[in-house]
């Protein structure tokens, strides 16, 4: 074998060797790469130092896994079984059952909750409406008379749908979207405080309890509004729903095979060791 060579400038002699060529890479590892968009758009983040990548927005549509209503004016009864959720004041009575808060009121308040799961854990909630069907309101007046203030305030604790007025969980008003009632027909709560409940349970903060209404007293002796119930709704618009808007923008990178990258699966999984 003749290799090329040439003198040194101080009169030696010195042989050029081939350079060895470079593998190219495996059609497999090229093949794995280009099937996972979002491990190499989370490789290009991390390399960026990006900490947040949008990934979808998606919006989905989420019915109570419970639904009764707690009354002052029978607190020992259990409305599971009830048509209706009733939210509703009146004003305390000597000769009646007297509130047992000592706000000067008898009232009702309907529990919801639902079930979230089905929402990554790696989303930002971007909106948040609570629809309800109004079957009926009653208070004294005429027929067009002014709206009242429907308030849904956080449970902090458990509860089941056999529960009463005496058993009855604790709430805060922390946080506290509302929406005026006056008629019958659809109501929706969309306040920004509403979606901020929201993102807390599923960023963890706190556990998702559900939600209590509460109807605020206004300028009347009595209010009183009703809705359908999950269970008597006449369609499945009128049953009580939560509407939750989000984007998933910070996906859960796993080093196990299998693991998806948020709760949901988005884009599927990948194994970092590839």
């Amino acid at each position: 074998m003749n290799l090329p060579s040439h003198e040194t400038p101080t009169g030696g002699v010195c042989l050029s060797l081939p350079e060895a060529p470079i593998p190219p890479p495996r059609s497999s590892q090229l093949l794995s790469w280009a099937r996972r968009p979002a491990a190499v758009a989370i490789a290009l983040g991390i390399l960026l130092g990006i900490s947040a990548l949008p990934v979808r927005a998606e919006t989905q549509t989420f019915y109570p896994t419970q639904d009764t209503y707690i009354t002052e004016y029978s607190p020992d009864v259990d409305h599971s079984d009830a048509d209706l959720l009733a939210s509703w004041f009146d004003t305390c009575h000597a000769e009646g059952p007297c509130d047992r808060d000592g706000d000067g009121y008898v009232r009702g308040s309907p529990l919801l909750s639902f079930d979230l799961s089905a929402i990554p854990l790696c989303s930002t909630i971007t909106s948040c409406e609570l629809h309800l069907e109004c079957s009926l309101v009653a208070y004294p007046g005429p027929p067009s008379g002014p709206a009242e203030v429907l308030t849904a305030f956080r449970v902090t604790s458990p509860w089941n749908e056999n529960v009463t007025w005496y058993s009855k969980p604790s709430w805060t008003d922390a946080l506290a979207p509302y929406v005026t009632v006056g008629s019958r027909g659809p109501v929706v709560m969309d306040h920004s405080d509403l979606s901020q409940i929201v993102q807390m349970w599923m960023s963890g903060t706190t556990p998702n309890y559900g939600l209590l209404l509460w109807l605020q007293e206004g300028g009347f002796d009595y209010f009183n509004v009703t809705f359908y119930s999950k269970e008597t709704a006449p369609e499945a618009d009128a049953r009580p729903h939560l509407t939750v808007s989000y984007v998933i923008t910070q996906p859960q990178v796993s080093d196990t095979p299998d693991q998806p990258l948020c709760r949901g699966e988005p884009f599927g999984t990948f194994d970092l060791d590839d």
